[in-house]
């Protein structure tokens, strides 16, 4: 049972540090207002059916803050679980040899955006892996099992810059969707450039191709109901942390940004976003998840790490310019990675520009006292509370019980709007208001120089399109994207791929995506 050593899910932060962190913001007052949705003195409980029977849910149960933690642990949990044998024996190739988790059975974005001219890989099959040959990929492929990971995303969303770990191995990330998504993306042809680029907010049409425009010409196109995209980061271990039971771990082939190819290096699971459609919920809910080792409180560097050695992306020792600046990127030096807004609480931690509630003008949507009363303050005593209970819960459990792993993980942001109003509003906002993961987020976790207000998920993942103009070209007004445009999913397609009657139309296939 390779997965079910005593190791750890990414997807959890040094939450036990929490009792040093300092709340900048005013202690908030003022009565109870129904439109901020989510007070509540209850805590927010974990269940143990979540393991003991676990199921991938549909829906949040109410729109009280809690039921949302609660929804996203659950999906933790089903995801992490061994697959049942019908999916592993839709997805068993001859070469597996351990059993799949669930996560592990969705098809990789590999699998999807292919070169022009190629297929996607169909539903259930493991997508072959490119061979390294003297540090290259070569043409030679072959099947794995669906546990060995294919990474070759090195740069961050937002700023598109690697993560830099203390051996100087970048993280890696994959991105892996269900089938409900898996099915829009191929019925749709949106994994080819003349199709799907439109609803890239990080790419301007820099081809000779003529592009469809989404954006105009199917302005409701829309991921299905229980669509469900995940993002992993990886970090390259080293024998001793691969020994040390801390870490999720799996065998891989890695393309760092520079072309240099490593097989079978091993590799730990430091964080998760698991981004879920649900009926209630078209502006899907954010939540993101994270080893327990990665990194400090930007407040509390000294703090050690709570699984005890050390932390992943934090050196306590590195001296004077040996290292990069906090939560900087440097090509020629590790990364030196604290969490700015703990539990995603703008509050927490150092505000935006270094502005707080006493600076004159203050921010003025965190500093309020209702937002402060009945969004932030209920959201990040429910996530102390539930991690604090999922955790009691996993270390209960037998030595021999394979999840007592997960208890090094934690839910350490979660994000959806009021309702399910969209586009994505600030002053809709509910959750982790300023929700970032270090792992993946490392260098915007507070946002973009000026913004004064909360930086989270929703700062890019919202609905504001690029121009299509071609080079050369006149820029064209932007874009309001159409809903599908939430993910960012179509900046990993190949930009030569061709396809949709060269630019004119979708695949009539495509008609019930349109909302």
């Amino acid at each position: 049972m390779k997965h079910f050593q005593p190791l750890t899910f990414v997807v959890s932060l040094m939450l036990s540090c929490l009792s040093s962190q300092t709340a900048l913001a005013a202690t908030p007052s003022g009565g109870n207002n129904a439109s901020y949705s989510g007070a509540s003195s209850a805590a927010c409980e974990a269940k143990a059916s979540w393991f003991n029977s676990p199921s991938f849910p549909k829906e949040v149960a109410e729109e009280k803050n809690c039921d949302f933690h609660q929804f996203m642990w659950q999906s933790f949990l089903y995801l992490v679980q061994p697959a049942n044998e019908q999916t592993q024996a839709a997805t068993k190739s001859k070469k597996q040899v351990s059993a799949p988790l669930n996560f592990e059975t969705w098809m990789p974005s590999h699998g999807i955006f292919v070169k022009e001219g190629e297929m996607p890989e169909p539903w259930g099959n493991t997508p072959a892996i490119p061979r390294c040959e003297n540090g290259t990929l070569s043409n030679k492929t072959a099947n794995h099992d669906p546990s060995y990971q294919f990474a070759s995303l090195t740069l961050q969303a937002g700023s598109h810059q690697p993560l830099i770990d203390r051996e100087m191995n970048p993280v890696f990330y994959t991105v892996s969707v269900n089938q409900p998504a898996y099915g829009f993306l191929t019925q749709c042809d949106l994994y080819k450039a003349q199709c799907g680029m439109s609803l890239a907010p990080g790419i301007v049409n820099n081809t000779s191709l003529d592009i469809l425009n989404i954006p105009k010409k199917y302005p409701t196109l829309a991921f299905p109901v229980d669509s469900v995209e995940l993002k992993m980061s990886w970090k390259v271990l080293t024998s001793a942390q691969a020994s040390s039971g801390l870490f999720y771990t799996t065998q891989g082939t890695t393309l760092s940004q520079d072309g240099t190819c490593a097989e079978a290096v091993t590799l730990g699971l430091v964080g998760m976003h698991i981004v879920s459609k649900t009926p209630n919920h078209p502006e899907f809910i954010w939540a993101t998840f994270e080893h327990k080792n990665n990194a400090p409180y930007c407040t509390d560097l000294n703090a050690q790490a709570p699984l005890g050695g050390d932390w992943s992306f934090y050196n306590q020792s590195c001296k004077s310019g040996e290292c990069a600046n906090l939560n900087e990127y440097d090509p020629n030096k590790p990364a030196q990675v604290c969490r700015a807004h703990p539990w995603g609480d703008p509050t927490l931690g150092e505000f935006v520009n270094g502005l707080d509630c006493s600076s004159t003008p203050p921010p003025h949507y965190i500093c309020e006292k209702q937002v402060q009363q009945n969004v932030i303050d209920p959201n990040t005593a429910n996530l102390k509370s539930i991690n604090a209970s999922m955790t009691a819960l996993l270390q209960a459990l037998p030595t021999s019980n394979p999840n007592r792993l997960w208890a090094n993980y934690e839910l350490v942001g979660n994000l959806w709007t009021l309702g399910g109003l969209l586009p994505p509003e600030l002053q809709y906002q509910r959750g982790s208001l300023s929700a970032a993961n270090t792992t993946m987020e490392t260098f915007v976790q507070n946002g973009v120089s000026g913004v004064t207000s909360a930086a989270s998920c929703f700062g890019c993942h919202n609905q504001e399109g690029h121009t299509l103009a071609k080079p050369g070209e006149p820029s064209l007004e932007r874009l309001r994207l159409p809903p599908a445009g939430l993910s960012h999913i179509f900046n990993l397609i190949n930009n030569q791929s061709q396809g949709c009657d060269q630019g004119t139309s979708l695949p009539n296939a495509c008609a019930v995506f349109q909302k």
